[in-house]
């Protein structure tokens, strides 16, 4: 099985979004999933659940209820099982673009096969990959892929940060560095901020405790979408309204944000 977690605040936010309806308001929705080192369904404790075809079908059904909505892929890709260790990543990019993503981050993982593979991902890929921490020898951006990205839908702007972790733990990942996270964030977001987005996410593969240290440095920061702390369960920890959000392992879940934006220009989070 493969749920939806739905961001919901306050209990009349279903209400508020009809009322919002008629006043003409503007939603855009996110949906978010990492770790997908499989394609097919997993069987554990939890049953069947996963599968990249469960995914499509989520997609499309809420596509179908808000065609502005912006797919979003958390990082990691190759290695992690035995699928992934054998394809390093290569059916997932192509299961990926038949959904299809729009907007992608690396996990350390996907540097588990050296930066030959990886750059073969990307090549792959028919969405955007971004990342704001990763260098390549040079010191310029890794593979030369834009430090943020906005995606405009429904006249909101939407801001993207992709921040990436533990890259020590990966040991072929050679001719790629990592920076510090909130150095590379505070970077990233005088760019973006230079554009006026609407709404920032920073899309990170990192523990809670730096999570939280984002949060508290960058109040810009509206929202985090991270990896899973668990291969089953999944998390949505709050920081005052902002959420940090931890869908479980193997596309186990898909997470749901739909950002609201009224006339005077105040953006809900449902």
């Amino acid at each position: 099985m493969l749920g939806i977690i739905r961001m919901k605040k306050y209990i009349f936010t279903c209400m508020l979004a009809i009322i919002l309806s008629f006043l003409n308001a503007q939603t855009v929705s996110i949906l978010y999933f990492n770790d997908a080192h499989e394609i097919a369904p997993v069987l554990d404790d939890l049953g069947e659940r996963g599968g990249v075809a469960r995914l499509k079908t989520i997609v499309d059904s809420v596509k179908k209820e808000n065609p502005e909505t912006i797919v979003v892929f958390g990082g990691d890709c190759a290695g992690g099982t035995l699928f992934g260790a054998l394809y390093h990543g290569h059916p997932q990019i192509e299961a990926f673009n038949r959904i299809p993503v729009d907007i992608a981050s690396f996990g350390q993982h996907d540097f588990d096969f050296g930066v030959e593979n990886n750059m073969q991902l990307i090549e792959e890929s028919g969405f955007q990959w971004i990342t704001s921490n990763l260098v390549g020898e040079d010191g310029g951006a890794y593979a030369e892929l834009p430090k943020h990205v906005i995606v405009e839908r429904s006249g909101l702007k939407i801001g993207f940060l992709g921040l990436t972790d533990a890259m020590n733990t990966t040991r072929k990942a050679k001719g790629v560095f990592q920076i510090d996270l909130i150095e590379a964030a505070k970077d990233a977001l005088i760019l973006l901020n230079n554009e006026n987005p609407d709404c920032v996410i920073a899309i990170t593969q990192t523990d809670f405790e730096t999570n939280k240290n984002l949060m508290d440095t960058f109040p810009e920061i509206n929202a985090i979408l991270t990896e899973e702390r668990s291969e089953e369960v999944t998390e949505v920890s709050w920081i005052g309204n902002r959420p940090i959000i931890s869908p479980c392992g193997n596309i186990g879940s898909v997470a749901r944000v739909d950002i609201v934006k009224e006339r005077d220009e105040h953006i809900l989070y449902v």
